[in-house]
């Protein structure tokens, strides 16, 4: 099932943004969002960045992004620098934020 939350204009795109320009400043590279991997994860938005030229992935639950306010995802993720910490991470191919706000990783990306 898709969804239309993590399209241009869905209405969670401001948050998806502020996401993806935290994910910048903090030295990410190739931070972006294309509709084609939201497809395959329902609930999720999709976010692929690299850093020290190793991809990475971060999935963000839809009800975590509604839940914020684009002012308020930067602060929170500053205060769970657990999630860049994932992302920067050489072992680390995947983090992610629950709907619920809880925080996770994984070293491997399902087949």
């Amino acid at each position: 099932m898709t969804t239309k939350f993590g399209t241009k204009d869905g209405p969670v795109r401001a948050q998806i943004e502020a996401v993806k320009f935290f994910l910048r400043a903090e030295g990410l590279a190739d931070v972006e969002d294309p509709l084609e991997i939201q497809r395959a994860y329902d609930g999720f938005h999709i976010i692929r960045s690299t850093f020290n030229e190793k991809p990475h992935r971060l999935r963000v639950g839809f009800g975590w992004l509604a839940d914020q306010t684009p002012e308020r995802v930067a602060g929170w993720l500053r205060e769970h620098p657990e999630v860049v910490d994932l992302l920067k991470d050489a072992d680390m191919h995947e983090a992610w934020i629950t709907d619920g706000g809880q925080v996770g990783g994984k070293t491997e990306y399902p087949l």
